[in-house]
């Protein structure tokens, strides 16, 4: 279905580095293009680029950088009155907690656009909990822009209740998990390899990489190997290595440096099964790109993401750390579980899959704006 106007999405540090925002952000604009003029505004002052930018350019869809005032995701104010932005367009704004975001959903009510919130998981509770807001300001910005906007873009039905509570009010939303990434066959999961696998950001209590170890400490030996990979983020990497000396699993827990292009591939195809452990997310792309591949997968019952692909016999969850010796046995044993994960993401979560509802949801948001 054509889309009139323009989608815009609208992400500052886009440049920055490559995240799984900045994935998210490619992925939909790819869709948002196959059904009319699409761009992308970032930040003017930034300079970089990483796949996630090179992919738009290789989709033709443009770049746009646009001037601000700021240093940071924190003070970054676009000059609005530089752009164009009119009736007809959709804006998007991604994350939250940021005031570009706050006067972004302003002028594009004052020109009458379309605004569409995509918080990528930054409402969860934990990161409203831990967010200082001595005066309650930051809250109010948040909550003043959370009800201006026509609506929100979520990943998982699970996602609405925490919007709510941050917006004080219902928001309408729609709901289209991020699309799978595209695998050819040559990238299919192989499985022969002697280890399970993680990967992500060192980042211990938001990725559960302490739950991970105590639950692979539950495992009777001799365990088998787990790879974790990722980069560190302030001295995270150190802290499960301590962990790991500390659980007694230096003799089949190892870590490595952040992965990416075949190395990463190679470490995916091969592993016997992934576990997702983190304690709260969005909608991980690494998670997608995992069961796209038919890779086993094992995840953390609390993401929003556990409920949907068990229901659909797609993953195996776990909720505590004591499941993990049983888990792994079902795991390794069900010869199914990885073709059920990459039919459900072919059927159910593909860019193709969503291409047709989500374009029909977009051009009704637009008919129905304020």
């Amino acid at each position: 279905m054509p889309v009139s106007g323009r989608v815009i999405h609208y992400y500052p540090r886009f440049l920055d580095h490559r995240s799984g925002v900045t994935e998210s952000i490619a992925s939909w604009a790819a869709i948002a293009a196959t059904g009319g003029p699409t761009e992308v505004w970032v930040a003017g002052e930034r300079d970089g680029a990483h796949r996630d930018a090179e992919r738009l350019d290789e989709l033709g869809i443009p770049l746009r950088r646009v001037s601000h005032v700021g240093r940071s995701s924190r003070t970054y104010l676009m000059k609005w009155w530089a752009t164009n932005l009119r009736r007809g367009d959709i804006l998007y704004v991604h994350e939250g907690w940021v005031p570009s975001n706050v006067l972004a959903v302003r002028h594009a009510r004052r020109v009458g656009a379309t605004v569409v919130a995509m918080p990528h998981g930054v409402y969860a509770p934990q990161i409203v909990d831990a967010g200082r807001d001595i005066l309650g300001i930051r809250a109010r910005l948040e909550r003043h822009a959370l009800r201006r906007v026509d609506a929100v873009h979520l990943f998982f039905p699970s996602e609405v209740a925490e919007v709510s509570a941050v917006a004080g009010a219902a928001v309408p939303a729609g709901v289209f998990s991020n699309p799978a990434p595209e695998i050819d066959a040559s990238g299919a999961w192989v499985g022969d390899g002697d280890y399970f696998v993680w990967i992500g950001r060192f980042v211990v209590d938001h990725k559960g990489l302490d739950l991970l170890l105590r639950g692979w400490a539950e495992l009777p030996a001799p365990r088998p190997r787990l790879v974790l990979a990722g980069p560190d983020y302030l001295g995270g990497r150190a802290e499960v290595e301590a962990l790991v000396v500390q659980l007694g699993l230096g003799d089949s827990v190892t870590t490595r440096h952040s992965v990416s292009g075949p190395e990463k591939e190679d470490l995916m195809i091969h592993a016997r099964g992934y576990v997702h452990s983190s304690r709260w997310d969005a909608c991980s792309m690494v998670l997608l790109e995992f069961m796209t591949r038919g890779t086993p997968c094992l995840v953390n019952s609390t993401v929003h993401a556990a409920a949907d692909y068990a229901a659909a016999a797609a993953a195996l969850t776990f909720s505590d750390v004591q499941e993990f010796p049983q888990r792994i046995v079902e795991l390794s044993s069900d010869d199914r579980l990885g073709e059920r994960a990459a039919h459900h993401m072919r059927a159910e979560v593909s860019a193709e899959a969503l291409r047709a509802p989500y374009l029909a949801w977009l051009e009704s948001l637009r008919h129905s704006a304020r």
